[in-house]
């Protein structure tokens, strides 16, 4: 049986395996009725490993020498050698950039192939870089000749332009974006507030829902940014972990950055949007 809604989720930047939202399934499932875990379709991104086999021979290597801190130099190291590599010479063809563009188009593929329509509504759910892979990636398809990534130079990867496939490679269905613990404005923070534009809205229906944690440095709000982005995008400030004993063991440290996703006050939102798209 066809699948009614796919949820498509994107890791952020770190040491990441491969069930990295299998906790973010879990919640969300107990917030669903029965009838509407059967229908929803959720795939999950993975791009860490176009760049982790250089990053474990680096940390490898490091850990020669005596140090100190060293799950949060991991972190570190992962975490911004992501940020750093994501970008860098992507305009040469089969960049990093490319690689991970692929992993999305393969993952939206399988969504696809669940839903077996373009029509039926898609969420994204983003992480940390992830948000950044997946804006480059919607911003990039909108683009009438894009010169880098998995749509340069008018590629179609086995498509006829305009086919159902097609329409949803290029996200014509995205009914909401979710991201959390959003670092976009630390890739555009160095470039004029009039060019610092987002993704055009795919659809009437569109809404960009962006979470952040005060105490996550690592974390944005959007709407600051630009016009563009205050017109398109929703801020939601949370307190990651929730209640006291959550604030006190999350808050004020780093681990705020990748506890989101089992949040209480995240998880009921994205299960009501869910329902509200199913009913």
């Amino acid at each position: 049986m066809p699948k009614d809604l796919g949820i498509v989720t994107i890791h952020g930047m770190g040491d990441t395996t491969r069930n990295y939202a299998d906790k973010l399934k879990r919640e969300l499932k107990k917030e669903l009725p029965t009838d509407h875990r059967r229908r929803i379709h959720i795939e999950s991104i993975y791009f860490q490993d176009v760049l982790q086999k250089n990053q474990n021979d680096v940390f490898k290597r490091m850990l020669n020498k005596e140090l100190e801190w060293t799950k949060l130099r991991k972190f570190v190291l992962f975490g911004f050698s992501d940020a750093a590599a994501f970008e860098r010479k992507a305009h040469l063809k089969g960049s990093v950039y490319e690689q991970i563009q692929h992993k999305v188009l393969h993952g939206l593929d399988n969504t696809f192939d669940a839903l077996e329509s373009s029509a039926k509504p898609v969420l994204i759910v983003a992480h940390s870089l992830g948000c950044h892979v997946i804006s480059n990636y919607i911003y990039d398809s909108q683009k009438t000749k894009p010169r880098i990534g998995v749509w340069r130079d008018g590629q179609r990867h086995g498509e006829v332009a305009g086919s159902a496939r097609d329409r949803f490679r290029h996200m014509r269905s995205l009914r909401g974006m979710f991201t959390t613990g959003c670092n976009i404005p630390i890739f555009v923070a160095a470039l004029p507030r009039d060019r610092i534009t987002p993704i055009k809205k795919p659809n009437a229906d569109f809404k960009w829902l962006n979470y952040y944690d005060d105490d996550d440095a690592l974390g944005w709000p959007l709407e600051p940014l630009s016009q563009p982005y205050r017109a398109l995008v929703k801020d939601v400030r949370i307190n990651v972990g929730g209640g006291f004993f959550g604030h006190v063991f999350l808050s004020w440290n780093p681990l705020s950055h990748s506890a989101y996703w089992t949040d209480s006050e995240f998880v009921g939102s994205l299960a009501r949007h869910v329902k509200s798209m199913l009913n």
